[in-house]
């Protein structure tokens, strides 16, 4: 433990200390009682001996050491924590995107499909339900994906897309010209949707092998005597 004083002490008080001694009581006489000897505790001649300002404060100089090095610790500690989210603060300060840029691009190179649709024209559609709390939990068609795509995004001749809609019949709206197709077979809806492009890719796939195999046809009739 370690005393601080604030106010200076009286120099009756230091008279007194150094009368008492070490000891933890002093030996005096009475003023009345000259020949008496008086015993009086060390502290009742510190407290009367004290100005009426002074003051004594003491600290634990243990815990005062303990809880600084506790605190450069934690200023330590928390000066060398990053945060595992980092990039993406970065990036937010940066004013970026996920990608990296500040600023809208268009993708340099356009994703098509194996019968040459690209794939930004497919349009995918699907329906959520809220969460049941009775059996079976599912609701009919809740997996079931619709795709739509518009015939111009087809690469396709005049008699490859006579074939085609040969193929699909009603699935293809003549009026607004958009083919759609659907699939629920399976009970997911990622499957669902690879299972309805690979439709896609068949019968336009397809379209391209029968309208070959009429135009050859037709140019054999034509050359016959």
């Amino acid at each position: 433990m370690t005393v601080t004083r604030i106010s200076s002490v009286s120099r009756g008080f230091l008279q007194s200390l150094h009368r008492s001694g070490a000891g933890g009581s002093t030996i005096g006489r009475s003023a009345s009682h000259p020949s008496s000897i008086v015993y009086r505790p060390l502290q009742s001649i510190i407290t009367d001996n004290l100005p009426p300002t002074s003051l004594i404060r003491c600290h634990a100089s243990t815990a005062t050491s303990n809880s600084s090095s506790n605190n450069n610790n934690k200023t330590s500690s928390s000066s060398s924590y990053v945060s595992p989210f980092q990039d993406i603060f970065d990036n937010i300060k940066q004013g970026k995107t996920s990608l990296g840029t500040t600023h809208f691009q268009m993708p340099s190179e356009r994703k098509y499909l194996k019968c040459g649709i690209p794939e930004n024209a497919l349009r995918f559609k699907t329906t959520a339900f809220g969460r049941l709390l009775e059996a079976p939990f599912i609701r009919p068609n809740e997996h079931r994906i619709i795709l739509q795509v518009h015939v111009r995004h087809i690469p396709l001749t005049e008699t490859e897309r006579l074939v085609l809609r040969e193929i699909v019949g009603q699935r293809l709206n003549e009026e607004t010209g958009v083919l759609q197709l659907s699939s629920s077979q399976f009970g997911s809806r990622i499957e669902n949707k690879r299972h309805v492009v690979s439709m896609l890719e068949r019968a336009v796939e397809r379209a391209k092998v029968l309208a070959a195999r009429v135009e050859a046809e037709v140019e054999q009739l034509e050359h016959q005597p």
